[in-house]
């Protein structure tokens, strides 16, 4: 369902659904994240949310793949952040 949500631009709605697996004490995957943060991604607003839960994906233990990082280096490429994509390059996985 959050990965729908990010297909379709619902960045809102894939937040909330992972808000609510949260609450019924659900764990996210990495699937997940990947979902939210690519959906954050590709938004034209929430570009901030990609790089909060790239952040949260990797304290919850979880290691980022190459959709991971193409997801988050897309929110840097949207908000023109070459330094901040350069530190993701140099993120050990």
């Amino acid at each position: 369902m959050v990965t729908t949500c990010s297909r379709l631009d619902e960045v809102e709605r894939a937040l909330n659904l992972l808000t609510e697996m949260k609450q019924l004490m659900l764990v996210p995957t990495h699937v997940t994240y990947n979902a939210v943060i690519h959906a954050a991604g590709r938004s034209m607003r929430r570009h901030e949310l990609a790089h909060e839960m790239f952040d949260e994906m990797r304290a919850n233990g979880y290691k980022p793949d190459t959709y991971t990082y193409s997801a988050v280096l897309l929110a840097c490429s949207h908000q023109g952040e070459v330094n901040r994509a350069k530190e993701y390059m140099c993120v050990p996985s």
